[in-house]
């Protein structure tokens, strides 16, 4: 499985101890809105989807449902 570029790099400053990079990018997803949609490696016909959800210390679980459609 892919991983998208943007986990990628804030994976990597999350081990960094860039604590502001997480913060940074929940900004960048509020402004922008979700999904996020990202290119998928070399091939322009797939893409990474990513539902992001901020929880509280009351949040137990989130889930998504959502009909799934192909198209060929």
């Amino acid at each position: 499985m892919e991983i998208s570029p943007r986990i990628a790099a804030l994976k990597q400053n999350m081990e960094l101890g860039a604590l502001r990079a997480t913060e940074a990018r929940w900004q960048e997803a509020s402004r922008t809105g979700t999904p996020v949609i990202e290119p998928a490696g070399g091939n322009p016909s797939e893409v990474i989807v990513r539902f992001v959800w901020r929880g509280n210390a009351n949040t137990r679980n989130v889930a998504l449902l959502a009909p799934r459609t192909y198209s060929c």
